[in-house]
């Protein structure tokens, strides 16, 4: 793998991790869903259950407060997917990528097992806390389609870092322009009962604000 293509790979965990990526402009995708916000509550981060097999935090997942069909069933796939992912970033080398596999497919699907596998090969991995997602269901179009999006808010104490394992420095992070975090649009679908990210798309065009 060249470094140019290491690099590529390695940019995309930000998309997940913290929605950061450095990416030239507006990645947009066409759809017509109906308009059907939900507020999602989120509660305190102590009832979030602790993982054994990972030093990476969990996100404690949010309650849908408007009614809205298998929207709760899809935030729940959703943060699973994003804790299973995060505590694989901690240490990608020994990734369990069959079980995060379980939520996506598509592109989501590519994506991720490719920034893993870069990550593993370059020796870089990530520590400290996640980012808040402060996700919302965006709209409903259907019962077994839907889209989230996603504002992450980072830790001001603790933040999530990417650095070399080989080392223990951060990977330095280019300035960006306009500054994250930037929104992620999240297409879910659900198939053959389980609910699955299908592609992750984000606008670094500005600045998102929760």
């Amino acid at each position: 793998m060249s470094r140019r293509e290491a690099t590529a790979l390695i940019a995309v965990c930000s998309v997940l991790a913290l929605a950061a990526c450095s990416g030239s402009g507006t990645h947009t995708q066409s759809f017509s869903p109906s308009p059907s916000d939900s507020s999602l509550t989120t509660p305190s981060s102590s009832s979030a259950p602790s993982t054994s097999a990972s030093t990476s935090k969990t996100i404690p997942t949010p309650t849908v407060t408007a009614r809205a069909a298998g929207a709760q069933d899809a935030v729940n796939a959703y943060v699973a997917m994003l804790n299973l992912y995060n505590a694989a970033t901690t240490d990608p080398r020994h990734a369990d990528t069959a079980t995060i596999d379980k939520y996506l497919s598509g592109k989501a699907l590519t994506l991720t097992n490719d920034s893993l596998s870069g990550m593993a090969k370059t020796g870089y991995a990530y520590r400290g806390t996640p980012a808040d997602p402060r996700l919302k269901v965006s709209s409903v179009v259907s019962p077994t389609f839907l889209f989230l999006t996603s504002c992450p808010l980072a830790s001001s104490t603790d933040p999530y870092v990417e650095y070399s394992t080989a080392t223990g420095k951060p990977v330095p992070v280019a300035t960006r322009t306009p500054v994250p975090p930037y929104l992620l649009t999240i297409p879910m679908k659900k198939t053959s009962g389980q609910w699955q990210v299908t592609d992750l798309v984000q606008d670094t065009s500005k600045t998102c604000g929760g």
